[in-house]
Parts: structure tokens; C-alpha cells; sequence
């Protein structure tokens, strides 16, 4: 299993950071792989991805939501990449009123 972990400290309240991290249909905006993103409903979305070269399209589902705190996901199964599976979590820490811990 590949794990990554960063922190960012961000120039915004934790609140902005928060809302702008819920943007999902953003993400292709600033994260290079992530080509578009649809959304189903209001925890569930389609994202159309590139790695190596290759297309991929998974269904994200959102798993927990902890208001300028913490967002979790996780990929759903799909039969056409069953082993394909990811998760991830993202973290928000206030550290002044202008500025956020994102982990």
C-alpha cells in the first residue's frame, strides 16, 4: 500500500480553507491527475483521472464531514478495477485567525 503525508500552512481562516476544499467539482484546478468531477449526489462523485498515461474514472464517496476540522474518502469498488482502491483524509488546523493547518 502507497501512503503519503504533507502539511501546508495555507494564508486564509479555517473556515475558507474548509469551504474551498469542498469545491470538488475545483480539484482539477490545482490537482494535475484529476482531469474533471461530477457529482452524483452530496457524498458521492465521479472523477476522471490520469496516471501514467492512463484513464481512469472511480466513484468517490465522501465519509465523513467535520465542519474546519476533517473531510474523509474513499474510492467504491469498481468491476472494471476492483483492486484499484484509495482512501484519504484531509486535515484543518487553525493556527491564527488568518492562517490554516492543512494535513
Amino acid at each position: 500500500m502507497d501512503a503519503a503525508e504533507g502539511s501546508i500552512v495555507v494564508k486564509a481562516p479555517v473556515a475558507a480553507v474548509y469551504k474551498r476544499w469542498l469545491a470538488f467539482e475545483d480539484y482539477p484546478k490545482f490537482i494535475s491527475a484529476i482531469k474533471r468531477v461530477r457529482k452524483l449526489d452530496a457524498n458521492h462523485f465521479v472523477a476522471s483521472l490520469a496516471f501514467n498515461g492512463k484513464p481512469y474514472e472511480t466513484t468517490l464517496e465522501m465519509m465523513l464531514r467535520v465542519p474546519e476540522r476533517r473531510l474523509a474518502w474513499r474510492t467504491l469498488a469498481d468491476q472494471r478495477a476492483p483492486d484499484h482502491f484509495a482512501s484519504g483524509v484531509v486535515s484543518f488546523a487553525s493556527l491564527s485567525d488568518e492562517s490554516t493547518c492543512v494535513t
